[in-house]
């Protein structure tokens, strides 16, 4: 069981809902770390970050993998759960699941998209070992560089 699960919210001028957001998303996360990120919002998003981050960020429209990269140096749980502002976040305990499943199966990387997820066990250090060891995911048997290079597509793409 993780000791710590880090989330990481890089927001946007959503000050019309993102304390409601924030707060269901504490209610189902339980005891974790907070890192709020606002990215030159200009609507009071920023204030309401605050009361809420235990850690909060203000950097200037560098969107959204640029804040989540900055989150990223300062977090300190052994999970890290990076959340979208506009996601619906309805099962309990459901990140803890997440964190709890990928200790026992040895998993590195846990992403999801939508309705479905996506899993990839990548030992830190074997993509620069071994570039081009194959491991089968829903997309068909992929080389550890091509997984790479789609969650970084992925990840680029978000904003």
């Amino acid at each position: 069981m993780p000791n710590l699960l880090s989330v990481i919210v890089a927001v946007h001028n959503k000050a019309a809902y993102i304390e409601f957001f924030l707060n269901q998303l504490r209610e189902v996360t339980g005891n974790a770390e907070f890192i709020l990120v606002d990215d030159g919002s200009n609507d009071g998003t920023g204030e309401i970050l605050k009361k809420q981050a235990d850690s909060f960020l203000r950097l200037e429209n560098v969107w959204e993998t640029l804040s989540n990269n900055a989150a990223l140096e300062i977090a300190t749980g052994d999970y890290v759960a990076i959340v979208q502002d506009d996601d619906l976040v309805f099962c309990q305990g459901w990140l803890n699941q997440c964190c709890r499943f990928m200790e026992e199966q040895s998993i590195d990387i846990l992403g999801g998209r939508g309705y479905g997820a996506t899993v990839y066990s990548i030992p830190p250090d074997s993509v620069n070992q071994n570039p081009d060891r194959e491991v089968t995911t829903p997309n068909g048997v992929l080389t550890f560089s091509q997984v790479v290079e789609s969650l970084s597509e992925s990840v680029q793409g978000q904003r």
